[in-house]
């Protein structure tokens, strides 16, 4: 079964909230490194906000490239059978 991490962040150059990590920059390469190492298969980006629309631009080419894989993967393991 496959592990999703349901929420995570990633930011550049920014100071985020007391609860989150204290590090200028935590990048999509620095979550996909921890992600290998915990054994996490996928993660949902979600942007924070409250540092204005930088982390949705990061987000947004952060899974640029892999569109076509998410839609692939989709369609072969929906909980529902394949999709054509």
């Amino acid at each position: 079964m496959p592990i999703v991490d349901s929420q995570i962040h990633i930011w550049e150059d920014a100071r985020m909230s007391a609860q989150h990590r204290q590090i200028p920059t935590y990048s999509m390469n620095d979550a996909l490194k921890e992600m290998a190492e915990a054994g996490v298969d996928a993660a949902v980006i979600h942007p924070p906000s409250t540092l204005g629309e930088g982390p949705n631009v990061q987000a947004v080419e952060a899974v640029g490239p892999l569109v076509s894989d998410v839609r692939d993967y989709l369609r072969k393991n929906s909980l529902y059978g394949p999709i054509r």
